[in-house]
């Protein structure tokens, strides 16, 4: 037997247009007959942030449209019908829960209903729409593209040829010859139909020619490469092409390719010779040219593994509430309803930290997402239900990186270092790596790009002729801030980062750290009059581990010469045990200003910070300061003594900085 709720939304699906008979005299009432919805009357619109993008949008205060003490007025409502109705179809787990929500006009079209009441991880965000070249019902809805409920249907596929046609021919950033150098190795996409199934082929020096390129998440257990055992199989003919054995992610890209007309693609793992040290090595250094050649990259965004594919039927399809115009029964109009896309990191494959130099240097990408096709280009950004066409947002997940990136390469040598520290390596080092050592070589194809814009040397992921800012990296705080007291800078701040397992960077370099690093001094020290720089380089060298000039490294130091004060690192605990810092000076006359406030320097390394003490060959007790490894434990000391080194310092009209600080030689490694 159905529940209540069923059956009442069930009788509002039935009774859903007997009951709009009156809708003309709502909407022109400038006092709202329904105290529930406000008959959702543009007069009675307020401003808004959207819940998903942070933008700003028209739209209503939450209303309880489900809960029992304010229920929707199905008998005289036809706005509450229609969302209760439309929340029944794509998320009735909200009607059973009485739960709230939020009514919202975005940018992009249609009515947005957005889940208040957090009861579950299942958050519903609904929209509610009239397709394209149909009349609303009421003027209160609005349009929308309909997006196919199968990413891998005609109307998906021409829609790609659509928007690349558009960029090769009407953008000026984008329009450039579509023959470009091919790489060592790519996927002949065959015509199996005709007997030729895909091969891998290797192309000669200078071939020139158009290609696509394949940005996907492997998986945990990818099994299906190309080494060198199976090397002269594989350019016969790709091994169980159609065999359950080949990933289904590798199967509709080689498919999509032949669809858009298109005979080669470069895959990662079928184009490089996995276990062939040097063939890695070698390709992974052409990383810049593989994506920037390309003329479209495919990235199969939802897909956690390369088993999961990305072509196929979509989990939320839109459905179709209603099939007749109330006040013009001649007409015929559809008011449908679907999930509303999301367009942000939370896809698997946004959270890999190789895709970054994938996204960045592709001339253009075509994103396929649980719920529709994103298009991004140099020129434009949008998507199928062309909702992103409307605006441009402030986060990363719905900006334009590609323009972004095109604008500062073609920019001074300072704005491309500033794109390198502030938007590159902010975004680079939060997302997830599986291999650690891989951190320098994922990002070597964005790396050799500014190398040849600049004309600089690269340093285990600065710049030679940026080392003075480039220096000024640190991990990312966390901090907490219990209720009822104000923020402690001795007890509630923390770093979360935690030194490599293994030795791949210096340690002046973010590289040499696992966590998210911030360049928090840009607004201190980029463009202040009367900056001061203290740090003199000498020398500056790295050790090159392979054949890479911005891949692994064994080795890395710096010689400068800056002034230096000798300070005393004195250890506490707080309540919970966790260690604290502070710094203090035998000169009483040092004073270092944290804040605009005079307080205690309170001082938080970047990683764990392990002071110990040993005996040497002479008896003498030594300290020294070792940054702690991952799993690790060391007994602290109480107290250490350290080196000061100033790299950079801005105006203080108050006092000098270092009083009494002498200038000395350091190696750092």
């Amino acid at each position: 037997m159905p529940s209540d709720d069923d059956s009442r939304a069930r009788r509002a699906l039935r009774d859903l247009w007997s009951t709009a008979r009156g809708l003309t005299a709502a909407i022109t009432n400038p006092t709202p007959a329904c105290s529930t919805c406000l008959d959702l009357a543009r007069n009675q619109r307020v401003a808004h942030r959207d819940p998903d993008e942070g933008r700003r949008i028209e739209g209503y205060t939450r209303m309880l449209v489900f809960a029992q003490s304010a229920g929707p007025n199905l008998d005289g409502c036809p706005y509450c019908a229609v969302i209760l109705v439309a929340t029944y179809l794509q998320a009735d787990f909200l009607i059973r829960e009485n739960a709230t929500v939020n009514v919202y006009f975005p940018m992009g079209g249609g009515l947005l209903i957005n889940d208040t009441s957090l009861a579950r991880a299942e958050i519903a965000n609904l929209q509610v729409y009239t397709p394209f070249g149909q009349i609303p019902p009421w003027p209160t809805f609005g349009t929308s593209r309909r997006v196919s409920s199968n990413s891998g249907s005609q109307e998906s596929i021409d829609r790609i040829k659509e928007w690349l046609t558009d960029c090769t021919t009407k953008h000026s950033e984008c329009r450039e010859s579509q023959s470009s150098l091919l790489p060592t190795r790519l996927i002949d996409a065959g015509d199996p139909a005709a007997g030729n199934p895909p091969r891998l082929i290797e192309t000669t020096p200078g071939d020139s020619g158009a290609y696509l390129a394949l940005s996907h998440c492997w998986g945990l257990n990818q099994t299906y490469r190309t080494l060198r055992p199976n090397l002269s199989a594989m350019k016969r003919g790709l091994i169980g092409f159609d065999m359950p054995s080949m990933p289904k992610t590798f199967k509709d890209a080689i498919m999509l390719t032949r669809t858009l007309g298109f005979r080669y693609i470069w895959i990662d793992s079928l184009c490089i010779i996995q276990d062939d040290t040097k063939d890695w090595e070698v390709e992974a250094s052409k990383m810049c040219d593989v994506y920037s050649n390309a003329t479209l990259t495919i990235a199969a965004a939802s897909a956690a593994g390369d088993r999961e594919g990305f072509l196929g039927t979509r989990p939320h399809p839109w459905k179709t509430m209603v099939n007749t115009f109330p006040s013009h029964p001649d007409l015929v109009s559809n008011l449908e309803v679907r999930c509303r896309p999301e367009h942000n990191r939370a896809h698997p494959l946004l959270r890999r930290a190789w895709v970054l130099q994938e996204r960045l240097l592709s001339k253009r990408l075509v994103f396929f997402e649980n719920d529709e096709l994103v298009w991004e280009c140099r020129t434009k950004r949008t998507c199928e239900c062309e909702g992103l066409d409307n605006y441009q947002n402030e986060s990363w997940g719905s900006e334009r990186p590609l323009s972004i990136s095109h604008k500062f390469m073609q920019s001074s040598r300072e704005e491309v270092y500033a794109w390198w520290k502030y938007y590159v390596l902010e975004e680079y080092s939060q997302l997830s790596i599986t291999f650690g050592m891989d951190k320098l070589p994922a990002l070597s194809g964005i790396a050799t790009k500014v190398a040849r814009q600049t004309g600089d040397t690269y340093l285990a992921g600065l710049w030679k002729e940026d080392l003075c800012l480039g220096l000024l990296w640190s991990a990312e705080e966390a901090r907490s801030n219990p209720p009822g007291r104000k923020f402690d800078w001795e007890h509630d701040y923390t770093k979360s980062a935690q030194v490599a397992a293994e030795y791949r960077a210096p340690s002046w370099s973010w590289a040499s750290i696992d966590g998210k690093v911030t360049y928090h001094v840009r607004e201190q020290f980029s463009e202040v009059p009367g900056r001061q720089q203290h740090m003199v380089f000498l020398e500056a060298d790295v050790s090159l581990a392979g054949m890479d000039p911005c891949g692994k490294i064994d080795f890395g130091y710096l010689r400068v010469r800056c002034p230096t004060l000798a300070a005393t690192i004195n250890l506490k605990y707080d309540v919970k045990g966790a260690p604290q810092y502070r710094l203090s000076f035998s000169d009483s006359s040092v004073s270092l200003r944290f804040d605009q406030y005079e307080t205690p320097y309170c001082f938080q390394p970047d990683v764990p910070f392990a002071p110990i003490e040993f005996t040497n060959a002479q008896g003498s007790i030594l300290r020294m300061v070792q940054r702690g490894k991952r799993d690790t434990v060391y007994e602290m000391v109480d107290k250490v003594t350290v080196k000061l080194a100033f790299v950079v310092t801005t105006p203080n009209g108050k006092r000098d900085y270092f009083p009494g600080a002498g200038v000395e030689e350091l190696v750092i490694v």
